[in-house]
Parts: C-alpha cells; structure tokens; sequence
C-alpha cells in the first residue's frame, strides 16, 4: 500500500493500567494479551503520526512550503467568487435570459392519458390542418384545376407551411375544396395535398380512383349472420337423406337378391365394398369465406409482431370506409369514431381497443403511414411501468408472441 491515508484499528485497552484483577484474571483465562507501558509505547511508533502534527506550534518560517503542482496537495480548492467565474456566470446568465428557457412539448388530452413528451422539431405537425408526410397522395398528371396549383412552391414541405402559416394568403379556392396540387422539383411528380378529413372530396376534385380495394359486403354479411358450420347441429339419422349416409355398394355388377346358396355362388371375391362419398355440409360459398377467416387467423402473429414493433406515435391511416353497418354490425359504430387518428396511440384514445388494431391490419383497413417505427420501441421491462397504453398493449402481444 502506497499513499498518504491509512486506517488500521488494534483491538487493546488503552486504559489497561485501571483494570481490576478479576479483570485481568478473566483476560488471562480467555488468552487475550494485556498491554503493558513497553508494548503501548512501541505500538505507538508502528505508523507515523499524519503530517499535521509536526508543523503544530511551529513558527511559519519554519513550516514546509506548498506543493507546487496541485496534484501533489492532499486536497484541491476552486474559488466560487474570482472575478473570471463571476464574469463568465454573467455571459451565460444574460444568454438564456435572451434566448429563454426550452420547455416540453406534451400533448393535451383526458387526465386519464399520461402527457407525451416529442421533440422539439416535430412540435409544428401537431394539431395543424395541412401535414406532408401522409395527407397527400400522387396524381397521375398536371390537374385540370389551374385554380389549385400553387405555382410558386416546388415542394410539399414548402407548401404545407405556407398553407399553416398565420399570416399566408391563401388562394380561396384551395381553402373551399381543402385541397391543392404542387410540383415538386426534385422528382418532377405532381402531389395531391389535402386538408385533415378531406381525402375523400380531393380525390373526386381532381378525378382520380381510390387504389386500395373496397370492401366485400354481401358474402361477408352473410357468413357473420349465419351459425358457424362447427357449431351447427348435425342431422337425425332418421330425418338424414339416403345419399347422406355411408352406403355400401358393389364396385362389379349387383347380386342376386336371395339369401341362399345361388347367392353365395354368384357373389364373388374380387367384388369389394365401398363407400358412398359424403356429402358436403356447407357450400361452395360458405367454404370459401371461411378459408378467408382462416388465413386471417394465420396472419394474425404476423400483424401482433409489426405492431409491437411500433410505438405509438407511429403515423397511420384507415381506410375511409372499410366497415360498414352490413358488413361489420358488431364494430361498425366503434369504427366510425377511430378512423380518423393519425397515430395507433390516438386510435387507441379514440375508442380503439387492441384487437381491432390486429383485425385491421389482417384486413388491409390499417395501413402505416412510415416505413419505419419514428423511434426505436422503447425497452419494457423490470419495474418500469409503460408510459402509455399502447405500451401496455405491447407488452401484453409481447407475451403472447413468446408463448406462442
């Protein structure tokens, strides 16, 4: 050991010389040495006494000088009140001052909701009516609507800040029909922006398909309303058609019809019994729709892992609509309230709950807006309680994924 600090302990008595002779009688019996004044003495000299002792009482010319390096004192000290701190204190005082203090972006919501921080640079995406990264889609060509051309901007970017921006004057006619079309100079394609809720009337202004596939409604109605055909009864045999049942046939030519020895005689080995084919329960129809329920079922692992994979300010869209009061009864209502979000958590916010997420996402009716997660799932884990719901949700497809 090599340095200036120490710490030992002995175990004595320094005031062995008041001890009683019982005392000692009993130390003696236990095998403890008593100290005496020769051992205390030489126990005195085994360390040397710390280095404030030998300047105590001294005159200063005689006491050693500083170190000269600061690594070579026992200690440091920095001053809190020179004349260059207090200056610098100063500066950088009067510059956040001026510039003033960053504060948290959250989100408001319902008290129930835990507030959401974002960053700094994506707080102008919040609560605005014009959004670039997903309320636009591609026209084909330059529109007919001259009126709807923002012919001094050249991208998306530029365009959705002038039609958000307080002061912008805004042509009347894109603020009418919610809608407008810029060229963009990079990709020389034309672009579709539309107002938050207008989709549905930008695409009929400038005449152009919806290209994701409607929904079927007659057959799917139809295999909800009726009983599933693993739960349907199957029939009395007294009351089941003749072809239903498992008959038994001659493959060869028929045999006599009376039971003696010519009967016998005319059966012959080769002639083997077999059985009639069964006919089938359900229809052509009912069969194909529920080989559709059964591939969505199958998929369903697929969808938990793209969703737990996401967190909840992941961009989203669903398709304007995709359920129906014919086609979905059950969940139609409950659609009609979350199909507007923009993110999964707002949906869940929204009235979502997280097997429509799953469903939606078998049926196409939930498509990401990015091609990435926006930031990286956070790790849940330990003691840590999930921030959000969504981050519930997780955990809970995250078990069942690992179970499965």
């Amino acid at each position: 050991f090599e340095g200036e600090r120490y710490s030992l302990v002995f175990f004595t008595c320094p005031r062995y010389h008041k001890a009683t002779e019982e005392t000692r009688q009993f130390m003696d019996a236990a095998g403890f040495p008593m100290p005496d004044e020769a051992s205390m003495s030489k126990l005195l000299t085994v360390l040397r006494k710390p280095k404030g002792y030998e300047t105590e009482g001294k005159a200063a010319s005689k006491q050693e000088e500083p170190a000269e390096s600061v690594h070579d004192a026992g200690f440091a000290f920095w001053a809190h009140d020179t004349p260059e701190r207090l200056e610098r204190e100063a500066k950088a005082r009067e510059f956040w001052q001026g510039r003033g203090m960053r504060e948290p972006i959250t989100k408001a919501g319902p008290s129930s909701v835990t507030a959401r921080i974002e960053w700094e640079h994506r707080g102008n995406k919040r609560n605005v009516s014009w959004n670039e990264d997903h309320l636009y889609f591609v026209l084909p060509g330059e529109p007919k609507r001259k009126d709807l051309i923002l012919k001094d901007i050249r991208n998306m970017v530029d365009a959705a800040n002038f039609l958000n921006g307080p002061e912008s004057e805004v042509p009347k006619a894109i603020v009418s029909k919610g809608c407008c079309a810029v060229l963009s100079n990079r990709t020389r394609t034309w672009y579709c922006l539309f107002r938050q809720g207008c989709k549905e009337a930008a695409l009929k202004t400038f005449d152009v398909e919806d290209a994701l596939p409607k929904p079927k409604r007659g057959l799917r109605a139809a295999a909800e309303a009726s009983t599933p055909p693993k739960k349907r009864k199957q029939p009395d045999s007294g009351t089941q058609d003749a072809s239903t049942k498992k008959q038994r046939t001659a493959s060869g030519k028929a045999a006599g019809g009376g039971r003696g020895a010519s009967a016998v005689a005319k059966s012959s080995p080769s002639k083997k019994l077999v059985k009639a084919p069964r006919m089938k329960l359900t229809s052509q129809h009912e069969e194909g729709d529920a080989n559709k329920r059964l591939s969505m079922q199958m998929d369903r692992s697929a969808a938990m892992k793209k969703l737990s994979a996401c967190t909840g300010e992941m961009r989203v869209e669903f398709r304007a609509g995709g359920k129906t009061a014919e086609s979905h009864a059950g969940s139609y209502e409950k659609y009609q309230a979350y199909y507007k979000a923009g993110t999964l958590q707002e949906a869940l916010d929204l009235g979502a709950a997280p097997g429509d997420l799953i469903y939606d996402l078998q049926a196409g009716l939930l498509t990401f807006v990015d091609t990435l997660p926006r930031g990286r799932p956070r790790k849940i884990g330990g003691s840590e309680e999930p921030l959000s719901r969504y981050d519930k949700c997780v955990c809970r497809w995250r078990e069942c994924l690992a179970q499965a």
